[in-house]
């Protein structure tokens, strides 16, 4: 029990001192925080008194020398200010724009401010220079500045500015040369043209002007369409025996007897077997009034194929035949360039089935009657594959009507099919607008001429276009004098040239 209390009381008096021990380090601690808190102001007192405190942490002892101001001075180290180069050639206004920093101020003559700026002394300027104003030089911004005590404005080195005068400044006017005294630099002698003037034009106002012919107006714009004349020839009205009604509507079918359809409806034609012969296919009729109404206008001989969208289509092609044109229609297929050129809702396309193909096939063949049979258009995909070529043809054959191709074929297999087919089948040999252009034009019908010629006859198509219905008006009013017959394209089937 003695010792248990003797080794607390050990215990106690050292806990004791660890407790004095924290509070002491803890005061130091303060207190030194407390100096380094008040540091600044602390800090410029002992700087101007002199005095340097040194406090001690170990044993919180506060220790200091005091200096004084003469032994502060010798160990400040004097300031090298340069000193300002004054030009007294500066215009008085100079010094006016100087900033307020760089503007020079009085002089002070206590004895405190000759102390502590001993660099700064006083220069007497002489009487006849105070008239004058002397323009003071910007101080250099690198150099370094003379600290002035109290935070005094900075004087400037040996200059004190004079004295403010009433007195404006006097403007020396330049003087005035003597006449005929030469000032400045001599001016060069202009140079001395010899050549001649050039003559005054005469006056033309009494001549006329000669002005530019006229752009010419576009084919058919300023023309009426003429009246549609009868022809003395008339053509074959619907034939029953050789018609089918169904649900697309009534459609051309071989008769019991063999008359065809292309054969039947054909315009009649007799020629003597040894002049030349040129048929001529307008197509894509129906679809502009004015280009269809001077087209029927034309030459009873040129065959017009009407477009199978076109409104009112059975009548377009009843007022031709009445003029004595034989009709076709277009046949929309899939052209090279499918799907971006569209044939149509109707348009004959190689990706559907031969059930679909064969449908529509028959709702053309329902829009005209009377029509001879179809023109395929240029660059076609579907008539270059043999299997479709083979279907189409086939469908042909069965309803008595027959097929003018646009463009030859390049393989031989398509053109074999049309050799074999019982279907009645031409292919053109010219485009005659396909450069929409009237030289184009003429030198193409001029080579529809050498070729008819040479082989006995020639097809062309030609599209519905005013520039081209002009030119194949007056170019047909030229053949009878060549010789060459205009004949419709199905003379040139029926003399079976091929």
């Amino acid at each position: 029990m003695v010792n248990s209390k003797g080794l607390l009381a050990k215990i106690n008096v050292l806990l004791i001192w660890r407790i004095f021990l924290v509070l002491v380090i803890s005061a130091n601690v303060g207190f030194a925080i407390m100096l380094w808190m008040s540091g600044g102001k602390e800090t410029v007192v002992a700087y101007e008194s002199g005095r340097r405190f040194i406090y001690t942490l170990a044993d919180g002892r506060l220790e200091g020398k005091e200096i004084t101001s003469e032994e502060l001075a010798k160990s400040l180290k004097p300031v090298n200010n340069p000193e300002p180069v004054f030009d007294n050639n500066i215009q008085p206004d100079t010094a006016a724009e100087l900033p307020q920093e760089q503007k020079p101020t009085e002089p002070q003559t206590s004895e405190n401010s000759q102390q502590e700026n001993p660099a700064v002394t006083e220069q007497k300027i002489p009487e006849s220079e105070t008239a004058q104003p002397v323009a003071v030089a910007p101080l250099d911004p690198d150099a370094p500045a003379q600290v002035a005590a109290d935070n005094e404005t900075p004087l400037v080195e040996n200059a004190t500015p004079p004295e403010a005068t009433s007195q404006e400044p006097v403007v020396e006017l330049p003087v005035q040369p003597a006449d005929g005294a030469q000032t400045g630099p001599i001016a060069p002698e202009p140079p001395v043209y010899n050549q001649p003037l050039p003559a005054v034009p005469a006056d033309t106002s009494g001549v006329p002007a000669v002005l530019p012919d006229p752009a010419p107006s576009p084919p058919l714009s300023n023309q009426s369409p003429p009246a549609i004349k009868p022809s003395s020839q008339k053509l074959p009205d619907v034939n029953p025996l050789i018609s089918e009604k169904t649900t697309e509507g009534t459609i051309p079918v071989v008769g019991q007897d063999g008359t065809k359809a292309w054969n039947y409806y054909a315009k009649p034609f007799a020629d003597s077997g040894k002049q030349p012969m040129i048929a001529v296919i307008i197509t894509g009729l129906g679809q502009n009034k004015l280009v269809t109404e001077h087209s029927l206008a034309l030459n009873e001989n040129f065959t017009l194929s009407f477009s199978p969208y076109a409104k009112d289509i059975d009548k377009w092609a009843a007022s031709a035949r009445l003029a004595g044109h034989e009709v076709m229609l277009d046949l929309p297929v899939e052209p090279t360039n499918f799907p971006a050129a569209d044939p149509g809702p109707y348009g004959l396309l190689t990706s559907k089935p031969p059930e679909e193909n064969e449908e529509k096939l028959r709702w053309l063949m329902s829009r005209i009657t009377t029509s001879v049979g179809f023109v395929t258009p240029r660059n076609e995909r579907y008539t270059a594959s043999v299997e479709h070529v083979k279907l189409l043809l086939q469908s042909l054959a069965n309803r008595g009507i027959m097929i003018v191709l646009a463009r030859n074929t390049s393989k031989d297999e398509v053109a074999e099919v049309l050799e074999n087919s019982t279907a009645e089948n031409l292919v053109a040999n010219f485009i005659i607008d396909e450069d929409m252009s009237e030289a184009t034009i003429q030198a193409k019908l001029a080579s529809m001429e050498q070729l008819a010629v040479k082989q006995g006859y020639a097809i062309g198509i030609a599209q519905s276009y005013p520039l081209t219905i002009a030119q194949l008006r007056a170019w047909s009013d030229t053949l009878s004098a060549k010789g060459i017959l205009l004949v419709p394209v199905t003379a040139i089937a029926k003399k079976n040239f091929t």
